[in-house]
């Protein structure tokens, strides 16, 4: 299993847990786009990019989900909900950051 790939479900593990998420999905992909997970808080749709850092040699995992990132992600948001729902529901857009052992958790990412 990749870092990546034990980032995320550690991620979902922590989220279901300590936030009370229910997961819903994984991998979502479309054309120009990825999320990582979706998950509900409520009725809240998550989602949610994860990134994982052994050092920060290039950069910290909250500086690497820049603009352009959040516009990728803000793709798949839009394609998900459009084709599981007639209207959009409440969405939010969060990360979470696993660096040396510790885990992160950024709520309701901007364009800031």
């Amino acid at each position: 299993m990749s870092l990546g790939e034990q980032a995320e479900r550690a991620a979902e593990v922590w989220l279901k847990q300590n936030k009370k998420y229910a997961p819903h999905a994984q991998n979502v992909r479309c054309p120009g786009g990825e999320v990582d997970l979706v998950m509900k808080d409520g009725d809240v749709f998550v989602f949610i990019e994860v990134k994982a850092r052994t050092n920060n040699a290039f950069g910290t995992g909250l500086e690497s989900i820049t603009k352009r990132k959040l516009e990728r992600m803000m793709r798949v948001v839009e394609w998900y909900l459009t084709r599981h729902f007639t209207s959009f529901p409440e969405y939010r857009l969060e990360a979470v950051v696993i660096e040396n052992g510790q885990l992160e958790h950024y709520i309701d990412l901007g364009f800031d």
